[in-house]
C-alpha cells in the first residue's frame, strides 16, 4: 500500500543528505591525503636513491637495470628536480607528506594561493642553499646545490646586483615571508612557544637533576634553596621597616605563623602542633649545640680474608703462537690488488694504503681519489665481498680520524687471543683502573683493558654462539684475579641456569647464583637497600663515593679515637683524596645512630639473561635495573646486563639511556645493531668472539677481538679460589631468597587502585601496619591484611614482627 509523506518528512529527508555529502567529502580529502603521502614517501624514495649513472644523459652507458629504488620513472624525476633546484627537492616531498596529514586531520586549504606561496618558498630556498656551495658542492655530482634557478637567481642575478650580503638579505625575507604564509604562522605565538617549552625543560631537567642526586648533593641544593628563601624573607622585612632577623628568628617566626594558623583551623590539633614545633626547636638546639665536635665513626668488625691468595696464571692455557705469519703476507697484498681493481672496474679510483692483520679480521685501506665519495665504496661492499670470496666485509668509510678508507675481511685463518696473554701484558699489570676488566685486542693488536667503575654500568648483547658467555666469564675472570672478596662482592643473575652455576663456590658471592626469575627482585631490591644504606653512611662521614670513604675509614682506623674527637681539622685534612672524593662540613650533617663500616666493598651485579627476566615481571625489573644504574655508581655498585635477545622490548629505553657502555656481538640484522650501539655494524661481524665496543664517554665504536676462556679454565681456578677461601653468605638476603616466593594473584584495577593508596598513606606516615591502613583508609582488617600480604610478596615490607610495624624494604619517595 503506498503511503504519502506528509511535507515535514519531506523536508527532513531532504536535510538528511546532507551528512552523507559531507561524509563523502571526507573520504574524498582521505584519500587524497593518502595519495600525497604516497607519492611523498617514493619520492623520498627516489631522491635519497639517487645516482647519476642511472641517467644516460651523464654517463654512456647507463645502469642497467637502474639503481635507483623508484626504477626508471624515480630516476628521471630526482634527476629532474635535482638540476632545476638541487637539495630543495627534498622540501617536496615533505610538503607532499604534510599536507596529507593536514587533509586527514580535517584542515581547510585555499590551494589557489597556497601553490603561490610554495613555489616561492621552494624556489627561494634553492637560491639560499646555493650560498653553501662551499660546504655542499659535493652533495650532488655535476650539479650546483641550489639546481639551475638557484645558480641563475643567487649567482647570476642577485649577488652580481646587490652583493652577497644584500641577496642573502632579500631571500632570507622571501622565504620567511613565504613560509609563514604557507603555513600560517604568527611569529609571535611561535616564540612565545618556544620559551615556554624551554621554561619547562629547564624546570622538568632541574627536577630529574634533584631526583638523581645523591643525598649529599640534596642537602647542597636544600640548603641553596633555604638561602634564598632567607634572602627574600629579610628584604621583604626590610621594605616593610621591620629590624633584620637573624636565622634561628625567622624559623621561630614561621613556626609560630604555623602554630597561629593551625589553632584558627583546628583548635584541637594545636597542642600536638605545638608540641611538634617545641621537639623541633629543641632538636636544632641540640644540633648546634653538638656542631661543634666530631664524633669518630663507630667500626663495625668484619671477617677478613688475609689468606686469600691471588690464583696463578698458570692455570690458564698460555699464548698461542702465529705460525702463519709469514705465509699470510702475499696473500694479503693480493687481497688489496684485487681490491683496487675491481673498485677501478665501478669508476672509483683509489691508491693502496696499509695493511692491519688482527686475530679474526684484516683491514685494508685506501686512499680515495679527490673528487670521489666515500659513499660509492660503502655501497659496493657485496661487489667487493664476492671479489674476495669473503663470507662477508665491513667498510669504514672513512676510519674513524684517517683519510682513508678501510675494508675489514676476515681471515681465512683465525687466531684465538687466550686470557692469560692479555694477564701477562704490560697494561693489564700497570693499569691503575679502580675495577679493571680484560676484554680482547684491538684490530692493531693492541690489548684493550676497561674501568668498570668508569663505565659504570655494561650491556652486553649478541646472537646464540657469538662470545657474548665468553665475555662474561672473561670479566669475572678478570676481577677474581684482580680482587679478594674483602674488597669485592658479586651477586650473580643466571635464569638460564647453566651458565653461571660454575661460580657457585666463589668465596666473593654474596649468595649463591640466583637463578629463578621469582627472587631476582628480592636480590635486587636488596641492592638498593644497600645502596641507599651507603649514601647514608657516606652523607654521615661526609665523603662522595666509595673511595674515599674507605680511605678515611683506614685512616681513621690508625689513628687514636681521642685524637679524632679533640680536632675538627683531622676530618678535613682526610678529605683530600685523588678520587675526587671530598669531606663536607661536618656541622651540615645531622647525627646518625647507624653503625658505619669499616670498610665498603666494591659490588658488581651481573645478570646474564635480561630477556628472561623481562618476560616475568618486565615493569619491576625495570625499574630495579633503573634506579641502581642512575644512582649506584658513588655507592660502588656496578651492572653488568648481557642478552641474547637484543629487542626493543628487552633493551628498553630507559636501560640504554643509563647504561651508556655497550658490547655488541654478531646479531642477525642491522635492527638488532641499532638497538645495541644505536649504529649498524654489528650484523657484519664474524662470530666467535668478533665484537663491537663503545667505550665510555665516547661515540666511536671500537671492533675487536674478545678473549677466550674455556669451561675447564674456569672450573679450575673456581675450584682453586674455594678451596683456599670459606664462603662467607650474607644472612639478610641469603634467608629471604631460601623461603619460597608466593605466587602472586591475579588482581582487579580496583584492588590495584586500593594498593596505590596504601603506599601512600605508608610513603606519608613513613610506617606501615595493618591498624595504620585500617584507620586512615577505612576498610576491614581482612582488606588491610590482604594489602599487607601483597606488599610483603612485592618486597615493599618485611614480615610481621608481632605487634610492631613492618619494616620499610623500599625508598617509597623516589
Amino acid at each position: 500500500m503506498l503511503k504519502i509523506r506528509p511535507t515535514g518528512d519531506i523536508n527532513n529527508s531532504v536535510s538528511s543528505f546532507m551528512p552523507r555529502a559531507q561524509v563523502e567529502l571526507k573520504l574524498i580529502q582521505d584519500t587524497v591525503a593518502i595519495i600525497l603521502s604516497g607519492l611523498g614517501l617514493l619520492l623520498i624514495l627516489a631522491l635519497v636513491s639517487y645516482d647519476r649513472s642511472d641517467i644516460g644523459f651523464f654517463t654512456s652507458p647507463a645502469n642497467d637495470p637502474k639503481v635507483n629504488f623508484i626504477g626508471p620513472v624515480g630516476a628521471y624525476v630526482a634527476a629532474g628536480l635535482f638540476l632545476s633546484i638541487g637539495l630543495a627537492a627534498y622540501l617536496v616531498p615533505f610538503i607532499m607528506i604534510l599536507a596529507g596529514i593536514a587533509l586527514v586531520l580535517g584542515a581547510q586549504i585555499d590551494y589557489r594561493f597556497k601553490a603561490i606561496w610554495l613555489a616561492i618558498m621552494i624556489i627561494s630556498g634553492a637560491a639560499l642553499i646555493q650560498f653553501a656551495e662551499p660546504l655542499l658542492g659535493g652533495m650532488i655530482e655535476d650539479v650546483p646545490p641550489g639546481g639551475a634557478l638557484g645558480w641563475l637567481i643567487t649567482d647570476r642575478l642577485l649577488s652580481q646586483a646587490l652583493g652577497t650580503v644584500g641577496a642573502a638579505i632579500l631571500l632570507s625575507t622571501i622565504y620567511a615571508s613565504s613560509l609563514i604564509l604557507l603555513f600560517e604562522i604568527k611569529p609571535i605565538k611561535v616564540a612565545i612557544s618556544i620559551w615556554e617549552l624551554s621554561f619547562a625543560w629547564y624546570k622538568e631537567r632541574e627536577r630529574i637533576r634533584i631526583e638523581s642526586a645523591d643525598p649529599i648533593e640534596r642537602i647542597e641544593i636544600e640548603r641553596k634553596k633555604l638561602a634564598k628563601q632567607e634572602k627574600k624573607l629579610r628584604k621583604k622585612l626590610e621594605k616593610e621597616g621591620l629590624k633584620a632577623l637573624k636565622p634561628h628568628d625567622i624559623s621561630e617566626e614561621e613556626d609560630a605563623y604555623t602554630e597561629s594558623k593551625l589553632r584558627k583551623k583546628d583548635p584541637q590539633k594545636s597542642i600536638s602542633a605545638s608540641k611538634s614545633l617545641d621537639n623541633k626547636k629543641s632538636e636544632s638546639t641540640r644540633t648546634e649545640s653538638t656542631s661543634s665536635t666530631i664524633d669518630p665513626i663507630p667500626e663495625v668488625t668484619l671477617k677478613t680474608y688475609d689468606d686469600y691468595k691471588v690464583p696463578s696464571l698458570d692455570i690458564l692455557t698460555p699464548k698461542q703462537r702465529d705460525q702463519n705469519a709469514g705465509k699470510d703476507s702475499d696473500e694479503m697484498t693480493n687481497n688489496l690488488d684485487i681490491l683496487v681493481h675491481t673498485l677501478k672496474q665501478f669508476g672509483i679510483e683509489v691508491e693502496p694504503g696499509n695493511i692491519t692483520k688482527g686475530a679474526t679480521i684484516t683491514r685494508y685501506e685506501v686512499y680515495p681519489a679527490p673528487g670521489i665519495r666515500v659513499e660509492r665504496i660503502s655501497s659496493l661492499s657485496k661487489n667487493l665481498s664476492r671479489a674476495l670470496k669473503a663470507e662477508r666485509i665491513n667498510i669504514l668509510a672513512p676510519i674513524p680520524g684517517k683519510d682513508t678508507v678501510g675494508i675489514e675481511v676476515g681471515n681465512s685463518k683465525k687466531l684465538m687471543i687466550v686470557l692469560r696473554e692479555l694477564f701477562e701484558s704490560e697494561l693489564w699489570k700497570t693499569t691503575r683502573a679502580k675495577l679493571p676488566i680484560a676484554l680482547g685486542k684491538d684490530v692493531y693488536g693492541q690489548v684493550i683493558v676497561a674501568d668498570l667503575a668508569d663505565m659504570p654500568h655494561l650491556l652486553i648483547a649478541g646472537s646464540t654462539g657469538s662470545g657474548k658467555s665468553v665475555c662474561v666469564n672473561t670479566i669475572l675472570m678478570s676481577l677474581v684475579y684482580r680482587f679478594s672478596p674483602e674488597d669485592l662482592r658479586l651477586i650473580l643473575v643466571d635464569p638460564k641456569v647453566v651458565e653461571l652455576q660454575v661460580y657457585n663456590r666463589l668465596p666473593h658471592l654474596v649468595v649463591p647464583v640466583v637463578t629463578e626469575p621469582k627472587k631476582v627482585l628480592v636480590a635486587l631490591r636488596w641492592v638498593i637497600n644497600e645502596m641507599e644504606k651507603r649514601y647514608r653512611t657516606m652523607a654521615q662521614a661526609g665523603v662522595r663515593n666509595v673511595s674515599a670513604y674507605n680511605k678515611l675509614a683506614k685512616r681513621r682506623k690508625k689513628e687514636s679515637e681521642t685524637e679524632i674527637s679533640a680536632s675538627s681539622n683531622s676530618a678535613d685534612n682526610l678529605a683530600s683524596s685523588e678520587e675526587g672524593g671530598e669531606l663536607l662540613s661536618m656541622t651540615d650533617i645531622s647525627a646518625n645512630t647507624e653503625e658505619q663500616p669499616e670498610h665498603m666493598p666494591y659490588i658488581v651485579v651481573i645478570i646474564d639473561e635480561l630477556a628472561d627476566l623481562m618476560q616475568t615481571s618486565s615493569a619491576d625489573v625495570e625499574l630495579a635495573i633503573a634506579r641502581l644504574s642512575a644512582k649506584a655508581r658513588a655507592a660502588g655498585i656496578h651492572l653488568i646486563i648481557a642478552t641474547q635477545t637484543p629487542r626493543a622490548s628487552v633493551i628498553t629505553g630507559v636501560i640504554k639511556t643509563n647504561v651508556p657502555c655497550r658490547i655488541a656481538f654478531q646479531v642477525p640484522s642491522a635492527l638488532d645493531s641499532r638497538v645495541i650501539l644505536d649504529e649498524n655494524g654489528a650484523e657484519n661481524l664474524l662470530g666467535k668472539g668478533d665484537m663491537l665496543y663503545l667505550p665510555p664517554g665516547s661515540s666511536k665504536v671500537v671492533r675487536a677481538q674478545g678473549a677466550f676462556v674455556s669451561e675447564e679454565e674456569v672450573k679450575d681456578v673456581v675450584e682453586f679460589v674455594g678451596n683456599d677461601s670459606e664462603q662467607i653468605f650474607n644472612e639478610e638476603i641469603h634467608e629471604k631468597l631460601r623461603k619460597d616466593v608466593p605466587e602472586q594473584e591475579e588482581r582487579s584495577p580496583q584492588d590495584e587502585a586500593l594498593i596505590e593508596r596504601c603506599l601512600e598513606v605508608i610513603r606519608q606516615e613513613k610506617r606501615a601496619s595493618t591498624s595504620l591502613l585500617q584507620r586512615r583508609l577505612r576498610i576491614g582488617y581482612n582488606k588491610a591484611s590482604w594489602v599487607m600480604d601483597q606488599l610483603e610478596i612485592q618486597g615493599v615490607v618485611g614480615p610481621r614482627e608481632g605487634a610492631r610495624d613492618r619494616e620499610i624494604l623500599m625508598d617509597l619517595d623516589t
